[in-house]
């Protein structure tokens, strides 16, 4: 009883209400789907039924040769963070961490990458944010680890306009 009605400022940049009456937490959603084919789907959020895309993104420039667990959105940028990795290959070239926008649309190149030996990235799978500290969380599979990277780029506004 004592969280009911209680806001809070989210990582994701929500602002999260928990319902005084029935205990269920509220916020904003933004909704995409993943497709085994290597590509992004994006929703308005308030579609319901068999509606087509708002925007997908796939093709060869955007790298997408198989997502690998969720993905985050940080809805102040736009940001979609997401674990991408070859589907039978441990820590080749196709393992890194994406970033596009909710804005892209089509055969769009990630706006960022986390890849590379320094990385450690053998089989990134959920990744995570908190965007008032600058990090990017990822599991990976393939060390069994849990890996932080300090990017504060990537939740700032202006990095979103110098890429478009």
């Amino acid at each position: 009883q004592a969280v009911g009605g209680q806001t809070v400022k989210a990582p994701s940049g929500f602002t999260l209400t928990m319902d005084a009456k029935n205990h269920h937490l509220h916020k904003p959603v933004y909704i995409a789907e993943i497709k085994g084919d290597g590509q992004f789907q994006v929703f308005n959020r308030t579609d319901d039924g068999n509606v087509k895309p708002m925007r997908t993104i796939r093709g060869p420039k955007t790298q997408l040769n198989y997502l690998f667990g969720p993905f985050v959105v940080h809805p102040p940028t736009g940001a979609i963070v997401a674990g991408i990795r070859a589907y039978d290959e441990l820590a080749s070239d196709d393992c890194f961490v994406g970033v596009w926008n909710l804005h892209d649309n089509g055969d769009v190149p990630p706006r960022a990458v986390i890849r590379g030996p320094a990385s450690r990235l053998l089989g990134p799978g959920g990744v995570g944010i908190d965007p008032e500290h600058g990090e990017v969380f990822v599991v990976d599979g393939g060390t069994n680890g849990f890996h932080v990277y300090y990017v504060p780029q990537f939740f700032q506004n202006e990095f979103w306009v110098a890429k478009r």
